[in-house]
């Protein structure tokens, strides 16, 4: 329900999780304030397109601006990289926290 003072979750989930074809890791908890792109199929290819030209690796630090819930945090990390994420949606940094709970090599900046 939106609200005067924003969203307010009244029934059900209050997460969903989403899976990026070709992408590593996943599903993604994703929530009704943050932002996911519409084509899951053509983000994932988008992401390999720019993992294969950048080659993140272990001598590598990836700066992931407007990083969102990390879904694309996550393959960098994958790839060997380590990763500063940026966000400024409050749900999404903590959905990011909790997608990338397990893994390590990774920072968030909210702002």
């Amino acid at each position: 329900v939106f609200t005067a003072k924003g969203w307010e979750h009244a029934w059900g989930e209050s997460s969903a999780a989403i899976a990026v074809p070709g992408w590593p890791g996943g599903p993604w908890a994703h929530g009704p304030q943050g932002f996911v792109q519409v084509l899951p199929s053509l983000y994932g290819e988008a992401l390999r397109e720019a993992r294969d030209f950048l080659r993140p690796g272990p001598e590598s630090t990836v700066l992931d601006l407007c990083s969102g819930a990390g879904i694309s945090v996550g393959g960098w990390l994958e790839s060997g990289a380590r990763a500063i994420a940026v966000e400024l949606g409050g749900e999404s940094v903590e959905l990011l926290k909790r997608n990338l709970a397990e893994r390590s090599g990774w920072e968030v900046f909210r702002g």
